[in-house]
């Protein structure tokens, strides 16, 4: 018998307030901390949503406050063993973590596009178009390199999640933390090329940056999180700094 809260919980008061199909929760067990999936009909009409979070960015994510009360799950939905739970989140972070740095690159060429685009067809009372200007050019060249750079950071990481190799996390934890900063730098600077119009919500380039605000704190935190986990890294016996790029 499971209860407890969750915050911050996507997706998992489903859709008519009766949970998801299937959720897997973190809760504390005689063993420890463990993993144990609840399903669709053990979660009806035990789970309470008790806030919605209205987002600026992330408009597909239903993000919750949720409680659960009793809910019941046979001791076979349990996985791995009793005490694991730690450990089999964190590898699930990994990709994930992973997975930040493809949505920044994301947010990025789309804000890129916009940008060029305005760039391109926009003279702002001159007698040229803006992107005929050095100081804008610039801008643009230092976004694109700086969007292929994550593309193939997190492509690399990615890969890595997915082939289990040894140094998955470090790799995961480079394209959360530099994809996510990345991100929210290259499209602030891109709203600076098109200048106060970029603020109006009707332009199609503000929501970009709103997506991009999430990424620092979601899947982990870059500064409660996800560095901490590097810093631990770096701490660990026999860490080698150049083992993640293959020169070891």
């Amino acid at each position: 018998m499971i209860n407890g809260r969750k915050a911050w919980a996507s997706h998992l008061p489903g859709w008519d307030g009766d949970g998801p199909d299937v959720m897997t929760i973190v809760c504390r067990t005689p063993g420890g901390v463990s993993l144990v999936v609840a399903e669709r009909e053990h979660l009806a009409g035990h789970i309470e949503v008790e806030h919605v979070y209205d987002l600026p960015g992330l408009a597909g994510c239903l993000t919750a406050r949720v409680t659960l009360r009793d809910v019941r799950v046979p001791r076979a939905n349990l996985l791995g063993a009793e005490g694991q739970g730690v450990a089999l989140t964190r590898n699930a972070f990994v990709g994930s973590g992973a997975s930040i740095g493809t949505f920044a690159v994301a947010a990025m060429r789309q804000a890129f596009d916009v940008a060029y685009r305005f760039a391109v067809a926009e003279k702002r009372g001159g007698a040229v178009p803006i992107i005929d200007h050095q100081a804008v050019s610039d801008v643009l060249a230092d976004a694109k390199s700086r969007i292929e750079a994550v593309r193939l950071l997190s492509w690399r990481a990615l890969d890595a999640a997915l082939s289990q190799h040894p140094s998955a996390l470090e790799w995961a934890l480079h394209a959360k933390v530099f994809g996510s900063a990345t991100g929210v730098a290259v499209i602030t600077d891109l709203m600076n090329v098109v200048g106060v119009t970029a603020y109006d919500r009707n332009f199609p380039l503000l929501r970009h940056l709103d997506e991009a605000l999430a990424y620092p704190v979601i899947e982990g935190s870059n500064v409660g999180v996800r560095r901490r986990q590097m810093q631990e890294l770096f701490r660990g016996e026999g860490y080698d700094p150049l083992s993640a790029s293959g020169m070891s």
